[in-house]
């Protein structure tokens, strides 16, 4: 009798365990009615049905949806929202992005790193004592059962990398707000919308900050300057960072150049820093900048007037003409040299003498005809009330075609902003005075 009383109470006690423990209830609904009925969801499933996804997640599955609520939605800027609903293929990219093939509960998402979504593009998970990331947003609610696969609701919208267009990724960042502002005061938005690819050097808002307030204020007061500043920030093409230091030197927009070079591993762009690299877009790509560029004033232009030329022994006077152009679009004598970026501005000053009398030596002779040509790089330029001031080395002479042993001294070039465009050089021995375009 006293063995059965053990056995007795074990019964007794499995058969309270049991009643004790509620029957796990089994889902009755697929993932986009457990949503609809959840009442958290109703943009989510509007932005299921206008791309007709909701049909593909009332299949069999299995799947595992990171469920933005209302409240992500709300998060995201509206004109993001706007154009993703007015452009259905880049909606379609987002939703998927957020649906893992699969049925992934709560204990199986944390023991992962990175899963990869319908999207293609992978989602990258970091645990901490307090909580759950899914990119950059928070797990707020895990494993809610359904019968095609399980829901777990994420506070903010993902937005898959090449989706969005520049403008709206942009927006999106978050800290291009004065970039955004100066590109609709310059009538830009819509190319940077419908055209491309672009490669974008973006300025943050810090970045405006930093600039002359004076400056800035010139600029958005002034929409032709502007469009000319915000254009020396754009590339044709689309160019990951990789490229662009390939590169060394880029053609921008503006017809200026660009040139890049690495500073103590800092990739540098004409004085500012790249900051954050390749920002995929659907139409191009954004290199993040911490400054605004100002263009070179250097425009292709071409003056004719008189020069007299002092060099060594030689004296020479005459009509002459003087160029500024890219270096990259003449052929030079003995080509263009290697040691030499080819996004760079020349200046080409040629000088003819007809029976102008030289001295070479003690002796003195006249020249029935002669033709000299004298190349610099371009390698300063600042602007002084309405002139616009190059200073310049010498690259190359030529005499006849013939390439001399000497470089020119080097010179500055004056162009005096106005009508007619008078021009000056000058530098040691060397003095030009024209009028041109």
């Amino acid at each position: 009798m006293r063995k059965s009383v053990p056995i007795v109470l074990l019964l007794l006690v499995l058969i309270v365990s049991m009643l004790a423990t509620p029957m796990l209830a089994q889902p009755t609904l697929n993932i986009v009615e457990t949503a609809e009925n959840d009442g958290r969801f109703t943009t989510l499933i509007f932005a299921l049905e206008a791309t007709g996804l909701d049909e593909t997640l009332k299949s069999a599955g299995p799947f595992t949806v990171f469920a933005p609520t209302d409240d992500a939605f709300t998060t995201l800027p509206s004109e993001v929202l706007n154009w993703l609903v007015a452009n259905p293929t880049a909606l379609t990219e987002v939703l998927l992005y957020h649906v893992v093939s699969g049925k992934l509960m709560a204990t199986d998402v944390v023991a992962m790193t990175s899963i990869e979504t319908l999207q293609g593009g992978n989602l990258t998970i970091t645990t901490t004592d307090t909580m759950v990331m899914v990119n950059d947003a928070s797990v707020i609610l895990t494993d809610i059962d359904c019968t095609n696969g399980v829901i777990h609701a994420i506070d903010t919208v993902l937005i898959p990398d090449g989706v969005l267009d520049i403008i709206r990724t942009a927006i999106y960042a978050g800290s291009f707000t004065t970039l955004l502002t100066a590109l609709e005061a310059a009538d830009l938005v819509q190319a940077l919308e419908d055209l491309g690819p672009f490669t974008v050097f973006a300025p943050t808002d810090d970045a405006f900050a930093a600039l002359d307030p004076d400056l800035l204020a010139d600029l958005l007061d002034n929409p032709t300057k502007l469009v000319e500043v915000l254009l020396y920030h754009v590339v044709s093409g689309s160019l990951t960072a990789e490229e662009v230091l390939e590169h060394g030197c880029l053609t921008t927009l503006q017809e200026g150049f660009l040139s890049i070079h690495v500073v103590d591993s800092a990739v540098m762009i004409d004085g500012a820093t790249i900051i954050l690299t390749d920002i995929m877009c659907s139409n191009g790509i954004i290199h993040v900048i911490d400054a605004v560029l100002i263009p070179q004033c250097v425009h292709p232009a071409k003056a004719v007037g008189y020069a007299f030329l002092r060099l060594w022994r030689w004296r020479l006077v005459g009509l002459a003409r003087l160029e500024i152009y890219p270096f990259n679009t003449v052929e030079h004598p003995d080509c263009n040299p290697t040691d030499r970026p080819e996004c760079v501005w020349v200046i080409k000053l040629t000088v003819w003498a007809r029976s102008r009398r030289c001295r070479w030596r003690y002796h003195s002779h006249r020249v029935r005809q002669a033709r000299i040509e004298a190349y610099w790089i371009i390698r300063q330029t600042w602007m002084y009330d309405s002139k616009m001031i190059v200073k310049a080395e010498g690259h190359v002479w030529t005499w006849n075609g013939h390439k001399m042993s000497r470089p020119p001294p080097d010179v500055v070039v004056a162009t005096y902003h106005s009508e007619p465009f008078c021009t000056k050089a000058f530098g040691r021995g060397i003095f030009f005075f024209g009028i041109g375009t």
